[in-house]
């Protein structure tokens, strides 16, 4: 039951694993709503200028209209945290729903509630967040309209009103429990999909596709430098020969191993069949040789069973490509050293 109440039945590791997407789909839902809501109260506050039908509400629509462009810039242009983009999304439903108890109070007392109950079912509709917290503003709301009515409404129609939002606030937090629910799984899928196509299968690290689609984000976030690390393995073939498949792949995924535990998995790629590259911003220069020198020392001690190179570029003259192709270019000198240790020489293709 508490799994369900706080992460709609999926469990607390996938959730947290799918925050971000929570995130960026509620930021863009709020820019949306707040958007076209800003264009329907200037309608409303128009209108109440020129229709007597619309002029009893003149002031509310005025009001919203002017909160509802300060939550379209803050979430347009705010930089927002994910606390305060709930606390937002809570606010900017909470005017709604207060909006709706005005109209069925103050402006139209002896009608039924209408606007009150379609707003207090579309929220779940419109952003997600733990159905225990959702459930309970659903309530809350509910409760508060019920005890208001019995003081603010007209008695005709308050026993009716009062069942409405009674009985469509469960059928809220029921709908709310499952389109949360529906909502997660999608973004899980998309999240194992995505994960997929960016992985390396073999050893867990990414790969040349998300470099790919990584590299030019290290020039946005760089401020100082960028390091390239590459790395080939030595002797993948002839091992695939005389010892089989098994034992290159266990080579693959103790290099990949290596690699991630001095540079972190977030920044290591597996470029080909026995190609790795380190990606590393604004890391000091001593502390990435240190990396680099504890890495050649790994492959000394296991019968030189990789070459590497490195290429450092600062912040005003980084090209991407040009410093994967330095890196590079030092990876194959490493390797040539290596194969002439050996008596053989370095075909490359």
């Amino acid at each position: 039951m508490k799994n369900k109440l706080l992460y709609a039945g999926i469990g607390k590791e996938e959730y947290n694993r799918i925050k971000n997407e929570i995130f960026e789909d509620n930021l863009r839902e709020l820019r949306l709503c707040s958007f076209v809501s800003t264009i329907f109260m200037t309608a409303l506050f128009v209108l109440s200028l020129f229709t007597e039908v619309f002029r009893v509400g003149k002031w509310l629509y005025l009001s919203v209209l002017v909160v509802d462009i300060a939550v379209f810039l803050i979430a347009r242009y705010g930089k927002l945290s994910d606390a305060a983009l709930k606390v937002f999304i809570y606010l900017f439903w909470s005017l709604f729903l207060v909006m709706g108890m005005i109209l069925s109070f103050v402006v139209a007392p002896d009608k039924n509630a209408v606007t009150f109950i379609v707003f207090l079912q579309i929220g779940p509709l419109l952003f997600t967040d733990r159905p225990i917290k959702i459930g309970a503003f659903i309530e809350f709301f509910a409760f508060v309209y019920v005890i208001a009515a019995f003081f603010l409404k007209d008695p005709s129609v308050m026993i009716v009103d009062v069942l409405h939002v009674a009985f469509f606030s469960v059928i809220g937090v029921l709908m709310c429990y499952y389109t949360i629910r529906l909502r997660l799984q999608k973004y899980l899928f998309a999240n194992e999909a995505k994960r997929l196509i960016n992985t390396d299968l073999l050893t867990g690290v990414q790969n040349r596709n998300s470099f790919e689609i990584n590299k030019n984000g290290y020039l946005e976030k760089s401020k100082e430098n960028i390091c390239c690390v590459y790395l080939d393995a030595n002797g993948l073939h002839e091992l695939n020969n005389s010892r089989g498949h098994k034992a290159g792949d266990e080579m693959l995924k103790q290099i990949a191993s290596e690699l991630k535990n001095r540079f972190g998995e977030k920044d290591v790629y597996r470029m080909g069949g026995d190609e790795f590259v380190a990606l590393v911003a604004d890391q000091d220069p001593t502390e990435t040789e240190k990396k680099v020198e504890s890495l050649k020392r790994f492959s000394e001690d296991n019968d030189g069973v990789f070459s590497i190179g490195c290429a450092v570029q600062s912040r005003d003259e980084i090209n991407p490509d040009k410093l994967l192709e330095e890196a590079e270019g030092e990876m194959y000198r490493a390797k040539d050293d290596y194969y002439k240790q050996r008596g053989k020489g370095l075909k490359r293709v």
